[in-house]
C-alpha cells in the first residue's frame, strides 16, 4: 500500500489486525517532487523491489523493469488515444464505457489490455454526444454507473481528472541508461499532480490547473467529486472554489 494519505495508513495499520492476513508492505511517497524527494522515494522503490523478490523468489532487473515501463507507456497512450475520443463525444455511453475500460486495465495483464484497447480504437467514431460541457475532478469515482447518471442529467464530460481516471495511467517515461529506480522516482513524481502533491512555489496550483483544463476542454461548468476523510482535497477546495468564482465558471 502507499503512505499516500491517512486513510490508506489506517487500511494499513487495519489489514495487520486480520487473523492470518497476507503479507504487506507499507510505502512512503512524498508530497513534493524536487531532487530529495525523488531521491528518497527512489530507496522506496529498492526497498519494495527487495520486498517483492523475498516473497515471490524473483530478482527484480533491470531490463525487466525496462521492459514494464515501456509496456505501461504504450498503455498509457492508448488509454489517452481513447480519452480524447470520449472528450469529444464520439462514442456513445464513452465515460462509462472509458472507465470501465480503466477498471479493466488496472487489473488485467498490460498486453490484454492493449490489445482490446487498440479493437475500440480501430471502430469508426461516431457523431458527437449532446449535453452541457463539463468539467470533472476528484479523487475515486470508479463507478460507470455514476457517468450514466450524470449523462442522464444531461451533462456531457468534456474532460477530467481522476484519481481512479486517466490519471492512473499517465506516461512515465524514464530516459535511455538511466537507473531504473531513480528513473522511476523522478518520473512517478513528476507526473500531473493530484491535490496531495504540494508545490511550495506555487499552492495555489491545483485551483489554477483546474480553471485551465476546465477552459481547455471547453466546459461550462466544473464538478468536483471527493471521497469523504480525502483532507488534501477537502483542504485545496475552498482556493479552488475561489479561483473557479472569480473566474466565473460554476463548481
Amino acid at each position: 500500500l502507499m503512505n499516500s494519505c491517512d486513510a490508506m495508513r489506517r487500511l494499513y495499520d487495519a489489514w495487520q489486525a486480520v487473523p492470518a492476513h497476507a503479507p504487506a508492505v507499507l510505502i512512503d511517497l512524498p508530497v513534493a517532487a524536487d531532487v530529495h524527494s525523488a531521491a528518497f522515494f527512489a530507496g522506496e522503490i529498492r526497498r519494495l523491489a527487495g520486498i517483492l523478490e523475498a516473497w515471490g523468489g524473483t530478482k527484480p532487473t533491470a531490463e525487466r523493469t525496462r521492459a514494464g515501463i515501456a509496456q505501461h507507456e504504450a498503455l498509457a497512450a492508448l488509454l489517452s488515444d481513447l480519452a480524447a475520443r470520449v472528450n469529444r463525444g464520439a462514442w456513445t455511453d464513452g465515460p462509462a464505457r472509458l472507465q470501465e475500460t480503466i477498471n479493466g486495465a488496472a487489473t488485467a495483464p498490460f498486453a490484454d489490455s492493449i490489445a482490446r484497447i487498440r479493437e475500440r480504437l480501430a471502430e469508426p467514431e461516431e457523431e458527437a454526444a449532446e449535453g452541457v460541457p463539463l468539467y470533472l475532478f476528484g479523487n475515486v469515482l470508479p463507478d460507470p454507473e455514476a457517468f450514466r447518471m450524470l449523462a442522464a442529467c444531461g451533462a456531457r464530460i468534456a474532460a477530467s481528472d481522476l484519481c481512479t481516471g486517466t490519471r492512473l495511467f499517465q506516461p512515465i517515461a524514464a530516459g535511455p541508461g538511466a537507473e531504473p529506480c531513480e528513473a522511476l522516482a523522478a518520473a512517478l513524481l513528476g507526473r500531473r499532480p493530484c491535490a496531495r502533491t504540494f508545490d511550495p512555489a506555487r499552492p495555489l496550483r491545483l485551483a489554477d490547473d483546474v480553471l485551465e483544463q476546465a477552459r481547455n476542454a471547453g466546459a461550462r461548468g466544473v464538478i468536483c467529486h471527493t471521497v469523504k476523510f480525502c483532507d488534501p482535497y477537502l483542504a485545496r477546495l475552498a482556493s479552488v472554489r475561489r479561483v473557479l468564482q472569480e473566474a466565473e465558471m460554476p463548481l
